[in-house]
């Protein structure tokens, strides 16, 4: 008889970085109660005002809307809050189910639905509280420093970049322009990684491998690469992802 070996699969990198929102603390069921639905549609009727009970029935919608605007360190007077929270709940009652429950196409239909000087801030909701970490990739001109400084607070992020261009300043390497593709290579990597921290971003090589891949534009490519090689070189990093030297293939496509 022969014996069947299982398959363990191997576990999770663990992560240093702590998440800025404890996601345990919320209610997250997809399904909306009577009483949601009721107050969901009451708040389409009404205009300017809401309705007696409003704050208290969306309690659950509310509270971590207004939790996931106060980590990207919106103002409180800040119009684009109530047009983020008015967006989430109008989407909440047009799909039918809390956001707790949307996927990524549903995302995107509200996302494209918020206006160019707060879609951040709803993408940003949808990044910290669902774990929504691409949605960007849809958005021409999309502001990538801006947007991950955002999530992850401008500190951890600002920390990395300048350890990776001190390091390339210390080879005697001249600067050009800030090194903008390493730049966005890195920023990129951190949303797929969903940690601002070089310790973390170091175990997540086959997102790298990921970025190169589908990257068409051979300057963010060449960005993605510079990024891996530096990484590995400063030690952080164990090995490159992926190989230098582009295959038969990928040489014939980039021509």
């Amino acid at each position: 008889m022969t014996a069947v070996l299982a398959i363990v699969p191997e576990p999770a990198p663990e992560r240093r970085w702590v998440p800025l929102l404890d996601l345990a603390r919320y209610h997250r069921a997809a399904t909306l109660t009577d009483a949601e639905r009721e107050m969901l549609a009451l708040l389409a009727e009404s205009r300017y005002r809401w309705p007696t009970g409003a704050a208290s029935a969306l309690a659950r919608l509310i509270e971590p809307i207004h939790d996931a605007l106060n980590v990207i360190d919106s103002h409180p007077d800040w119009w684009g809050r109530s047009s983020t929270r008015a967006l989430l709940l109008a989407g909440s009652r047009e799909h039918g189910i809390a956001f707790w429950g949307w996927n990524r196409d549903e995302w995107l239909h509200v996302v494209s639905g918020a206006g160019p000087n707060y879609r951040q801030a709803v993408a940003a909701v949808a990044y910290l509280l669902c774990d929504q970490q691409d949605l960007h990739h849809a958005f021409a001109g999309w502001k990538l420093r801006l947007f991950t400084r955002r999530v992850f607070g401008p500190a951890p992020v600002d920390r990395a970049l300048t350890q990776i261009q001190g390091y390339l300043d210390g080879l005697g390497q001249a600067t050009v322009l800030g090194r903008p593709n390493l730049q966005g290579a890195l920023y990129e990597l951190m949303l797929l990684a969903g940690s601002p921290l070089l310790e973390d971003l170091a175990k997540h090589g086959e997102l790298l491998a990921r970025m190169r891949a589908r990257e068409t534009n051979n300057a963010r490519r060449h960005g993605v690469e510079q990024l891996a090689r530096t990484l590995v070189e400063m030690g952080v990093m164990a090995r490159m992802p992926f190989a230098t030297q582009p295959s038969r293939e990928e040489w014939l496509d980039r021509s």
